[in-house]
């Protein structure tokens, strides 16, 4: 992401329908996203970078400014059609899940900032006029 790209979304930047129906598009089992506490100095950012060198991993800022690690990594359960292979028996995490947090349909947008690479992060401090990690900077 480009530090032009850098800026906060707001729930206005989303089209927001009245009434929509799950189009079963599988993206609630494709990833898995842990809140994380929010990063206070230089050796905190620095472990945010570490998670960034990583394939299929990012770091995001929801709307309530609550910080997450995101793996982008299928569920084994989920079949080709996108169903659930293990729906009877599904872990409770599943059974809430509610459909109104879709990050494709839901309501207002999932994050207001996304680090898919350290390069993100770079463009996100320096936004916030922070010097953490500037000796990792190119």
């Amino acid at each position: 992401m480009a530090e032009e790209e850098i800026t906060e979304k707001t729930s206005e930047d989303n089209e927001e329908t009245e009434e929509w129906h799950c189009e079963q598009c599988g993206g609630c089992c494709r990833h898995i996203a842990v809140q994380i506490d929010e990063p206070e100095d230089e050796d905190d950012y620095a472990d945010i970078m570490w998670y960034l060198l990583h394939d299929n991993v990012n770091v995001f800022i929801d709307e309530e400014d609550d910080w997450y690690i995101e793996f982008l990594t299928r569920c084994s359960a989920l079949n080709d059609d996108n169903s659930c292979g293990v729906y009877e028996t599904r872990p409770p995490i599943c059974r809430k899940y509610d459909p109104d947090e879709c990050v494709k349909h839901g309501e207002g947008q999932a994050e207001k900032f996304k680090f898919q690479t350290r390069e993100d992060l770079f463009a996100y401090l320096k936004l916030k006029g922070m010097t953490y990690l500037n000796k990792y900077m190119q």
